[in-house]
């Protein structure tokens, strides 16, 4: 079994900044990135130079496992891979794997954890499954994934700066003569999977994105208040098609750009100025 592919990269990690976020809100993407047109572009930085790297979700599977799965493809260095991640309320898991070039499926027995909600530092998960590859029918080796959240400190991006658990991911396979640990580094946020990836050997940082099923990016502000919708969905938990979330009259993007007050509160509004005061009292 070839390293390269048994100690795979996963891109589809998605965490959560606070345990405020509007995942039940309708308008708002799917927290884990989720949905079928979604797209994450990625500089990668390794010994053979820079490039550029994407992993987009490309379907929905209801009959490789036993649940709804949703399969994301990613494409780096001319190599493409895909995946299969289960989702639910709280969680995120990994079932298997495809290297398209060569057509080997690695199949779990069980869904291995990435991601939770919420996630916080300190978080330490652990799961495991046996492994099977299609090339090796009925010999079965086990596979651990063990998640530990390290720290929450900024990332610079070329759009912006966000904030972005650390995360340390250790990928371990034995049996059959093989024993080896893979570790490597994810900064993760919700809504746009890991925003950095680091191991011994490569880098990457996201460039660009479209989630909601592709329709919002780096650029797009649906409702015009002066926030990205990203901004809105993943910074200050407003929503996006609404230019006053909280019906204080005042815009997001003003309370939050201007005034420095809570759009999501109707109490918190900048004061109610009365310019015609002063000149009223000259002219008296």
């Amino acid at each position: 079994m070839k390293k390269s592919f048994i100690f795979i990269q996963i891109f589809a990690l998605i965490s959560f900044a606070n345990a405020g976020l509007a995942a039940g809100d309708a308008s708002s993407p799917d927290v884990f990135g989720l949905e079928v047109g979604n797209v994450f572009t990625y500089q990668e930085t390794d010994n053979t130079g820079t490039y550029t790297g994407a992993s987009e979700v490309i379907a929905i599977d209801q009959t490789t496992f036993p649940m709804t799965t949703y399969i994301i493809e990613s494409r780096e260095n001319g190599e493409t891979f895909q995946g299969w991640f289960a989702k639910t309320p709280g969680e995120l898991r990994l079932w298997g794997e495809l290297e398209v070039a060569t057509g080997e499926f690695l199949r779990f027995s069980a869904g291995l954890l990435e991601a939770w909600y919420p996630m916080q530092v300190g978080d330490h998960r652990y799961s495991s499954a046996t492994a099977e590859l299609s090339s090796y029918p009925g010999i079965l080796v086990n596979i651990s994934l063990t998640v530990d959240v390290l720290a929450e400190e900024p990332v610079v991006l070329s759009f912006d700066t966000l904030e972005a658990f650390q995360v340390r991911y250790q990928l371990r396979i034995w049996g059959y003569g093989v024993e080896e640990t893979e570790t490597f580094y994810q900064w993760v946020t919700p809504y746009l999977s890991a925003v950095k990836y680091q191991d011994a050997e490569s880098q990457e940082i996201l460039t660009s994105f479209a989630i909601g099923g592709g329709t919002i990016t780096e650029e797009t502000d649906t409702d015009g208040d002066g926030l990205k919708d990203y901004q809105e969905i993943i910074i200050y938990n407003t929503s996006q098609l609404s230019t006053d979330t909280d019906g204080d009259r005042f815009s997001d993007g003003d309370e939050v750009n201007i005034h420095g007050t809570d759009p999501n509160d109707p109490d918190s509004h900048p004061s109610i100025a009365m310019p015609w005061l002063p000149l009223l009292l000259i002219d008296e």
